[in-house]
């Protein structure tokens, strides 16, 4: 069995060319212990920043945090079963093997829906959201019965992230502000990875011969989705808005649309603005200066006046 077998069935065939190529399976699991630790700086920040973000928010983040442990602790008992079978031809109880789609899927849900709200919250278009959710959904049905139908939960979840980047991205091209474009700007460059991931694994499944090179992808789309919410939660703190909730964001969104001022009108207004208020500070300092030079001309000629004086009554 490889890593899309029978679920029913519980014992792994070592001798699959998946399952022989411990350098592979050592390179994966490294992989994925470096996006661990990215998650947890990412993790990190959210907490120390401490966001007033909703109850939903924070329960979906704590949900991610026990799936990413749950994760990291698959991926260290596969690489030690991989590691220690000593010439064994089959594994017993292989769960770690079938829990792959159910860990990628239980991740993807929920970040795909909660991008799904953004991209509906900016295009108030209840067509291209409900087909966007419907794929996210179908990928998560088809996630229980891909061990029998190889691949089944992983193209709906590819066709639904290229969807979503390329909604944020066409938003990103119209007007905004400043703060909302880095959210978006930061949640569209992780979905394009997340996306890209889905197709590796897919191409290296069906059009190549079977590789370990598939688990490289495969192993890692719960850590990109986890990477892909993180981030784009800890875009709510740039320097102009560091704590942005829900209400700040709904309010930025409704400037963004009742505003027609793009970002290059906004930059030309805050240098007009300035070079104004430098040429008003030069003024007064050019009439502090003639000041200041009036007064020293005025104390010259009284001293002047006052030696003459002294002068005369000398002669």
């Amino acid at each position: 069995m490889s890593w899309t077998g029978d679920a029913c069935n519980t014992k792994v065939n070592l001798e699959a060319p998946e399952n022989i190529c411990a350098g592979l399976m050592t390179l994966t699991a490294q992989q994925s212990f470096l996006l661990f630790g990215t998650n947890v700086s990412l993790f990190i920040y959210y907490v120390l920043h401490r966001f007033r973000d909703s109850w939903s928010v924070l329960c979906l983040v704590t949900w991610i945090c026990i799936v990413e442990l749950f994760t990291t602790a698959t991926h260290v008992s596969l690489l030690f079963e991989q590691l220690s079978s000593s010439g064994d031809k089959t594994l017993l109880f292989a769960w770690t093997a079938n829990t792959i789609p159910l860990i990628t899927v239980s991740l993807s849900l929920p970040v795909q829906l909660f991008l799904i709200r953004r991209v509906n919250e900016l295009s108030e278009s209840h067509v291209l959201t409900g087909l966007l959710g419907l794929l996210s959904l179908f990928s998560a049905v088809m996630s229980f019965g891909t061990t029998r139908i190889a691949l089944a939960y992983e193209w709906p979840a590819a066709i639904c992230n290229l969807g979503i980047a390329a909604s944020l991205f066409w938003y990103l091209t119209n007007d905004k502000d400043i703060t909302l474009d880095l959210c978006l700007r930061i949640a569209t460059e992780c979905a394009i990875p997340v996306a890209l991931f889905y197709i590796g694994n897919i191409v290296f499944a069906t059009a190549l011969p079977p590789t370990g090179w598939r688990g490289f992808f495969e192993f890692n789309m719960s850590r990109m989705y986890s990477a892909t919410f993180f981030a784009t939660l800890n875009a709510q703190a740039p320097k102009e808005a560091p704590d942005l909730d829900k209400d700040a964001f709904e309010a930025l969104i409704e400037k963004r649309v009742a505003s027609g001022e793009s970002e290059e009108e906004k930059r030309y207004k805050l240098s007009s603005e300035a070079s104004m208020l430098e040429l008003k500070v030069v003024g007064q300092l050019d009439n502090v200066g003639y000041l200041e030079d009036s007064a020293n001309s005025d104390d010259c000629h009284s001293q002047f006046l006052d030696f003459s004086t002294i002068g005369v009554w000398n002669l």
